[in-house]
């Protein structure tokens, strides 16, 4: 079935929804900015954008000893070069290069530069370029390699001698999504390094600590922006190739890292410029190419709103843009102009420098700071051991008998911070706008196909599979799949067999599945970088998970299917497979007209897929801060006693689980269905065939019919 071109059930239909909520919190946001006009207002902006960027990236920790050990030093022309090791957190190895002029000064300003985007971190030849001019004008440089790059690859395969997963983007976006779960964000740790880094360059005597700059490009640009925000000891800052505004990023269809997109920081007020005004009125210069993929018209945008900030604070002269025709990197005009900001400003001279034409890089392995090449091989920690660690400490303890002691309570708590978590709109239980399309049959099948209008933009496709003498009020399955509502649809699928044997079965594409799926051209639509990725993190931004998203067509779906046909509640029956799972179970979860639900090949857990360190599901099935507050299995027992079929669950790693430790997890929902007197809704089956699963539904709906 085709969907009609255009709004609102074009294949672009979930963009353009999430595009306008993201216009619609930008007109807020900018409606704000425009009442700001005295010095104080901006300042308390400034403020304001600390904390919640504080909020959103995660508590950091508290500061242990760095424990820095200097492993070699090369001798060059007017500076040296320390091979440096220090601790960030305990056992957490940062691997950096300390440039430190020989000119006989005994203080001199420094440089922090977090490293962008390449598979060698600081070893990158063009961020070399940079390290040894600064360091020839007098400036001490320290360059660290960042979480995923250059001697710090998360995931190392120590036998081999070679990265499992390819350094920067993959390493970032694997370990990072994994911190959504936990209320945390990869930028969490990437900051904290950062401000760690900070204070190893203050322990130094050659170092004046009040006058201490930041710059990087790429993602170096993204952490000179973050930590510019929230370490008052940096004094100048510039971050390259990186600024932009969010709306402008989101309608390019560019795909950031995790740490790029942050939970709620479109309705919390929280783009690039906000940011940067929390620097102020400390010297800042934006450096910016016109060719970038982060979109130059976002830049010049954020540029006003930061000059009219400096200009409020009565420091125009501390803020400027520089932009050169150029592609993303960190071209020779861009370089030059950085080192003319900090001399300016850490050095107080105006003087025109440039690069000099005579700089000789170091070969990278001159610049390794471990032997074998990799912090892994000195037993470093790595961000998924704090994640766990840190998932452990704050999941709440799941006593059987405790729940069952207060059990209404628990059910009410664990069913109202569902829909929190989703952020499920007020009316999520209402009925949506049905319309039949068209009926046909097929082997003894009524097929309709139908439209449901869930909130305006969105328009959910569906097909309805029953025998042509079936009564209107009989029960009713509920169908979503992750491969959409046509993976099963054709003879001899699972839904025309459910039909067969008696039942309704209405197949389901929520938002962004099967038919509404984005056509946009992608080399790996679920990938890192992938299509399905970017909608979900954007969803992350506005504060409304995509999986709650998809929750709220299919509990509004069903109501309006229902209602036509007369079915009675608790007839219905929601099915999920795959990652489209955790769907049906949170709708079943937090609609208590729904008869149960059928948990398919789903996630064990989400604990599960933050403990699984090579893990393999995807993030649209995620829901940020969930292990504080709740888990899969909470909400199997929530559905309990109704009928909860737990089948063939999967681990983090997508395998499959033993009887005994999926049902584990699953005791407490076993024992509400015992003790209700129905054992028989609990089922929990490791290995079935779709004919199992006809018998297993057929059951069911001789039973409550």
């Amino acid at each position: 079935m085709n969907t009609a071109r255009g709004d609102p059930s074009s294949e672009e239909m979930l963009f353009t929804y999430l595009m306008n909520a993201v216009r619609e919190c930008e007109t807020r946001r900018a409606r704000t900015i425009a009442q700001l006009k005295t010095a104080e207002s901006w300042s308390a902006w400034g403020s304001r954008a600390r904390t919640e960027l504080c909020r959103a990236v995660g508590a950091f920790p508290e500061k242990t000893p760095l424990n820095p050990q200097v492993l070699g030093v090369l001798r060059r022309d007017g500076y040296w070069i320390e091979k440096v090791i220090y601790q960030s957190r305990p056992r957490f190895f940062v691997t950096a290069n300390l440039y430190v002029p020989e000119d006989g000064e005994s203080r001199h300003p420094a440089v922090l530069s977090p490293c962008g985007h390449t598979d060698n971190g600081k070893a990158d030849e063009t961020f070399q370029h940079v390290y040894i001019s600064l360091a020839k004008l007098g400036f001490v440089v320290l360059a660290y390699d960042p979480v995923g790059q250059g001697e710090r690859n998360e995931y190392w395969d120590i036998a081999a001698n070679k990265p499992i997963l390819r350094p920067g983007v993959m390493q970032h976006c694997q370990v990072g999504n994994q911190c959504y779960l936990t209320g945390t964000n990869l930028a969490q740790y990437r900051i904290w390094d950062g401000i760690r880094s900070v204070d190893y360059l203050c322990s130094r005597s050659e170092v004046d600590p009040k006058r201490i700059g930041v710059t990087g490009t790429s993602g170096g640009g993204n952490f000179t922006l973050y930590l510019s925000a929230v370490d008052d000891r940096l004094t100048a800052a510039v971050p390259s190739c990186f600024i932009t505004s969010l709306p402008r990023r989101v309608a390019s269809r560019v795909t950031a890292d995790a740490e790029q997109n942050l939970v709620g920081q479109f309705p919390n007020m929280l783009d690039h410029a906000d940011v940067l005004i929390a620097f102020a009125p400390r010297p800042l210069m934006i450096a910016s190419v016109t060719q970038d993929f982060f979109p130059i018209e976002g830049t010049r945008e954020t540029f006003e709103t930061v000059k009219h900030a400096y200009e409020a604070l009565g420091v125009p002269e501390k803020a400027a843009m520089t932009e050169v025709d150029d592609k993303h990197g960190w071209p020779i005009e861009l370089r030059s102009a950085t080192y003319r900001w900090f001399c300016r400003w850490l050095k107080g001279d105006e003087t025109p420098v440039d690069e000099p034409s005579n700089i000789r890089v170091e070969p990278e392995k001159n610049l390794l700071c471990t032997p074998e090449g990799q912090v892994a091989y000195r037993g470093s920690k790595t961000v998924c051991d704090f994640n766990l660690a840190y998932a452990t400490s704050i999941r709440p303890s799941r006593d059987p008998a405790a729940i069952l002691s207060n059990l209404y309570q628990w059910k009410e708590d664990i069913r109202l911070a569902a829909l929190d978590a989703l952020n499920m709109p007020d009316n999520w239980y209402q009925r949506g706008e049905l319309q039949s399309v068209e009926t046909a049959e097929s082997e003894g099948i009524s097929i309709e196909k139908l439209y449901v209008k869930t909130e305006p933009g969105i328009v959910v496709p569906c097909l309805l599979f029953k025998r042509p003498d079936a009564r209107n009020e009989m029960p009713l399955i509920v169908c979503i799949d992750e491969r959409g509502k046509n993976a099963e649809a054709a003879p001899g699928g699972l839904y025309r067999r459910l039909a067969a044997a008696g039942c309704a079965v209405l197949a389901v594409d929520p938002r962004g599945i099967g038919e509404t799926m984005s056509r946009m051209k992608s080399n790996d639509y679920y990938g890192f970088y992938g299509i399905e990725t970017d909608l979900t993190y954007t969803s992350f931004m506005l504060g409304r998970p995509l999986l709650g998203m998809r929750v709220y067509d299919v509990v509004r779906t069903i109501a309006a299917v229902r209602d036509r046909n007369g079915i009675r509640p608790g007839r219905i029956l929601c099915v999920g497979t795959g990652s489209a799972a955790p769907i049906a179970l949170f709708a079943a979860a937090i609609d208590n007209s729904l008869g149960g639900a059928v948990y398919r090949k789903g996630p064990l857990s989400y604990f599960s897929i933050v403990e699984t360190r090579f893990h393999q599901w995807h993030v649209n099935c995620f829901v940020p801060d969930i292990v504080r507050r709740f888990d899969l299995p909470d909400l199997a027992a929530l559905v309990s006693p109704r009928a909860m079929f737990v089948l063939e669950p999967l681990d983090g790693a997508k395998k499959a689980v033993p009887d005994a430790d999926a049902l584990k997890p699953y005791e407490t929902a076993q024992i509400v269905c015992r003790q209700a007197g129905k054992p028989e809704n609990f089922v929990l089956r490791t290995s079935v065939s779709d004919d199992d699963v006809v018998q297993l539904l057929r059951s069911w709906y001789l039973r409550v019919i």
